[in-house]
């Protein structure tokens, strides 16, 4: 049984901006998971922490007096490699609307809004690509996304949603694939919705929920 605070090399598996306990990694970088929607921890101690990273947070909290903000050394989940602190906002939003799919929720430290839990017995999902001809409702719904993001220059990927996927949908995802640094291929695969879905949730914050 893994030791709090003490696992080894072997036990862990580095997600972007961190490592995590091998499970809870997979789960954080399958496909269309919180990795490939930009998730990421504040810092290299906000995923997994060891036992004497554990004492460094601990002392720093009690010096403020307020040791409740950091667990016991060798209780934290950290340490177990099971928890992340995010690092902005917008990544909570995620993780409540499609962190479950992938094992992850938030289920302690109630006063911390970055704090989420891998807790596992998610079976991930098998994500299919919508393309030109695709229609329904997952197209009006990724396609209100790309209506409400806007690109650097200020205006939004598209005017309107679209129940079917268009010519106009395809060059959409091409322009926001290309300025993503993503694969330009039109199609929207699991990492193309899940970057779609991570800075929806981004800019939906700084906004205000205003389009």
């Amino acid at each position: 049984m893994a030791k709090n605070g003490y696992l080894t090399d072997a036990e862990l598996t580095p997600i972007p901006g961190g490592e995590l306990a091998k499970e809870a990694a997979a789960a954080w970088n399958a496909p269309g998971g919180p990795g490939d929607a930009g998730l990421m921890p504040t810092g290299p101690e906000s995923s997994y922490r060891t036992y004497a990273g554990q004492v460094k947070q601990r002392n720093y909290w009690c010096g403020k007096g307020t040791c409740g903000n950091a667990a016991v050394p060798g209780t934290s989940s950290h340490g177990l490699g099971h928890c992340v602190d995010l690092k902005e906002e917008w990544m909570r939003r995620w993780i409540d609307e499609h962190g479950a799919a992938y094992g992850w929720k938030k289920v302690e430290a109630p006063t911390e809004w970055w704090h989420v839990n891998f807790v596992g017995g998610a079976r991930i999902p098998t994500f299919r690509p919508m393309k030109k001809g695709s229609r329904g409702a997952r197209v009006e719904r990724m396609t209100r996304r790309l209506a409400f993001i806007h690109k650097r220059g200020g205006h939004a990927y598209l005017k309107r949603p679209f129940e079917q996927f268009t010519d106009e949908v395809e060059e959409a995802v091409r322009a926001f694939q290309k300025d993503q640094s993503l694969e330009v291929d039109g199609i929207v695969g699991s990492k193309t919705a899940a970057r779609i879905n991570g800075v929806f949730q981004q800019q939906f914050h700084k906004r205000g929920g205003e389009a």
